[in-house]
């Protein structure tokens, strides 16, 4: 099945302006509107509060090969720019839930819950389980409602 997705990128160590020109050097288009939760059909640049020295790349609605590539390109692009991440970073992928049932959603908290470890191991201590004021475990959700 071929979901549209989205990413936000919480990035540290460059200015919003060269993050910018990095990826309109990949072809991407980007906007820099402040502060915003308004959905844009460009990638846009946006403050982070929760991200020390730094902000987060949001894209637009993605989806198939063509989202994936322009994911890759993005991060390519920031990271050869000089991002980086920090403790206070994080990446987050949106998935489009549309036409997902009830079951469906059970099945997806109980498989995360179920490698919520494994998923963990390549996450810095401070963002692992329940450790920061942003995210939580899965686990306890999984085991209260399944």
């Amino acid at each position: 099945m071929n979901r549209r997705f989205g990413i936000e990128l919480e990035i540290a160590d460059i200015t919003q302006t060269k993050a910018a020109a990095a990826l309109r050097a990949v072809g991407l288009e980007v906007i820099t509107p402040g502060y915003t939760h308004t959905a844009s059909a460009s990638w846009k640049i946006v403050p982070d509060g929760s991200v020390r020295n730094g902000f987060e790349v949001v894209s637009p609605v993605l989806e198939g090969q063509a989202g994936l590539n322009a994911a890759s390109a993005a991060i390519n692009a920031l990271k050869a720019a000089g991002a980086r991440a920090n403790v206070t970073c994080g990446f987050h992928v949106h998935f489009d839930a549309g036409g997902l049932g009830v079951e469906d959603l059970r099945s997806i908290v109980s498989r995360y819950a179920d490698f919520e470890g494994q998923i963990d191991a390549f996450m810095p201590p401070s963002r692992r389980a329940s450790e920061n004021g942003y995210c939580r475990s899965v686990r306890d959700l999984a085991a209260a409602s399944l």
